[in-house]
């Protein structure tokens, strides 16, 4: 039946998450999406949910002139996402699994806008993801699911809230459910697995304990070198915070040539005067001048 093709397509698409292949997830949501329309309407909590995820993982790919595809720009995945879950409060029918998934893809995806933000639209963007998480964590909790992916994926973005409102124990709290279930669901290569390793270091750090991030950055770094190769935006942007952790940390050995490694791949990421690249040339500039090297300083 039609309903046993959805199903089919659901585990196919879930599988393709998991895998970290949005190409293959978006592809498989897609037709869905489809198919969940016409048994359901277009109209329907269902269909919306199916169409919205399938545009937040079209998000995801990057651009094919070849075939004319150009990935949705935020704007257009926000109203889905929003008209999902307006839709699901609106109904009197809807499991709580499939209402905790979409309130927390709404809240991760408001967490994420919210971190270049500034003023009162950081704070207005942060209070309505934390609200929209909670609310996920509850309904997952209700299905019998706190130790999935989704809780896991609900988790972490929280996490990223409430460090920003400034509850830092909390986030750590979220951050270290989030990253054992990851291990434990997720391939050993996946970058949620990096991400959230990455916010566990950036919240020791900030709390002043730089030698306690070092271990979680050695691990993310090695997986996204794995992942994403030397040159990758993920695995340059954490070796830089994994040489700032061991210089605030005071282990200094061998620092200066890990610096002259990482400083050329930097300037290529982001310009020569972005504010990475010139606190790695005073990093390894005050590093030359502590050895002796006062002409290299």
């Amino acid at each position: 039946s039609l309903w046993q093709l959805c199903e089919a397509r659901a585990s196919r698409a879930l599988l393709a998450e998991t895998r970290d292949d949005a190409a293959e997830a978006h592809a498989v949501r897609l037709a869905l999406a489809d198919d969940v329309a016409e048994l359901e309407g277009e109209a329907s909590w269902q269909a919306q949910e199916a169409r919205a995820h399938a545009l937040r993982l079209a998000a995801r790919l990057p651009a094919d002139p070849l075939l004319g595809f150009e990935p949705p720009a935020p704007a257009d995945v926000l109203p889905a996402l929003r008209s999902s879950v307006a839709a699901m409060d609106a109904a009197a029918d809807v499991p709580p699994y499939f209402s905790g998934r979409a309130t927390g893809a709404l809240g991760s995806f408001l967490a994420n806008r919210a971190l270049p933000a500034k003023g009162a639209g950081r704070t207005a963007l942060l209070a309505e993801a934390r609200e929209l998480l909670e609310r996920s964590r509850a309904s997952l909790t209700e299905a019998g699911l706190a130790a999935s992916l989704d809780m896991a994926t609900a988790s972490s973005a929280l996490g990223v809230v409430v460090r920003l409102q400034g509850d830092l124990d909390r986030a750590e709290s979220l951050y270290r459910a989030a990253a054992a279930v990851y291990e434990r669901r997720l391939p050993p290569h996946a970058h949620r697995i990096g991400g959230t390793l990455v916010n566990l270091a950036g919240l020791v750090i900030a709390r002043g304990e730089p030698a306690e991030a070092i271990e979680p950055l050695e691990r993310a770094v090695a997986l996204f070198t794995d992942r994403f190769g030397a040159e990758g935006s993920y695995t340059v942007q954490t070796e830089g915070t994994l040489l700032g952790a061991l210089y605030l940390a005071e282990r200094k050995e061998g620092l200066v040539e890990r610096y002259e490694v990482l400083l050329p791949r930097q300037v290529a990421l982001f310009g020569e005067n972005h504010t990475v690249v010139r606190t790695s040339y005073a990093r390894r500039g005050a590093l030359r001048r502590d050895g002796g090297d006062v002409d290299g300083a």
